[in-house]
């Protein structure tokens, strides 16, 4: 039995969903709570009220513009989030905590599974993305927030944090907090189609600096410097892009310029790059 919570606001959208979960669950019995949201709420607002209705233990968090593309998969799913072991689980992610702010998606450590469906183009398969050979389910620490499945003990423990406000941010806050006690992991048991791109902008990078400043005293047990440095770089990169200010820009960068984190020659590169700001 599971509860699947949609934060919705299309109807066309919603629709389609419902009769894809009916089409596709298999034997599976659940029930879909729709909140309808038309930006009257976060999307952490809007799936903590709808976890409060849930009837069921096991809990699916999931887009609405979605199709699920396999068949018999409620079962599957709720295999997995059986296993006291795991966390949340998710069909994108990263087996990388960084200590500089990043997205999941930017670096080669990310696992995906799922179809991204582009208007009016070719939909892109992106099936089993640095999974090991015969392995249907990869290890990470941060999940993108399209699909995030878990138990409803493991929701208790952590909720989504309401103080993150708009659409961006729950997901990384919310799988990276899980991550230290419970295994998060990425799936190649349910496939869904996803028919929308997300659009990155400065609500976004702001949401995600504010998940690492209120997350500063979560510390993984190791850090890959090369990494530390290449995000950094795209961290400075997307704040130009989405026109920071340039005082803003140097104020995110002191705090997390920190050699021991990512190097001294590392911390040299960066200090270096900020020359180049305008």
């Amino acid at each position: 039995m599971i509860s699947i919570i949609v934060s919705s606001y299309n109807d066309q959208y919603y629709k389609s969903f419902e009769k894809s979960v009916s089409q596709s669950i298999g034997d599976t019995k659940y029930e879909i709570i729709r909140i309808e949201n038309h930006g009257l709420m976060s999307l952490a607002q809007a799936y903590n009220q709808g976890a409060r209705q849930a009837n069921y233990a096991n809990l699916l968090f999931v887009h609405e513009d979605t199709i699920f593309r396999s068949t018999d998969w409620g079962q599957e799913l709720i295999n997995l989030i059986s296993d006291t072991d795991i966390g949340v689980v998710g069909i994108a992610g990263e087996d990388y905590a960084s200590y500089v702010p990043s997205y999941w998606f930017s670096s080669n450590l990310k696992k995906m599974h799922f179809i991204q469906k582009y208007p009016d183009k070719e939909e892109i398969i992106l099936d089993r993305v640095n999974f090991k050979t015969d392995s249907k389910n990869e290890n990470v620490k941060s999940l993108d927030g399209v699909f995030l499945a878990c138990s409803a003990k493991v929701f208790s423990e952590f909720k989504f944090d309401e103080s993150i406000r708009g659409y961006h941010g729950y997901d990384m806050d919310f799988s990276l907090r899980v991550s230290q006690k419970y295994q998060n992991i990425v799936t190649s048991l349910v496939t869904l189609e996803h028919r929308s791109t997300g659009q990155l902008s400065k609500e976004w990078l702001s949401s995600l600096i504010f998940v690492w400043q209120k997350n500063k005293k979560i510390k993984f047990a190791k850090y890959d410097k090369s990494i530390e440095l290449e995000k950094f770089y795209a961290l400075i990169l997307m704040m130009k892009k989405f026109d920071f200010k340039k005082s803003e820009i140097i104020g995110t960068t002191i705090q997390y310029l920190n050699p021991f984190r990512i190097g001294y020659i590392n911390s040299i590169k960066v200090i270096l790059r900020l020359r180049y700001l305008k």
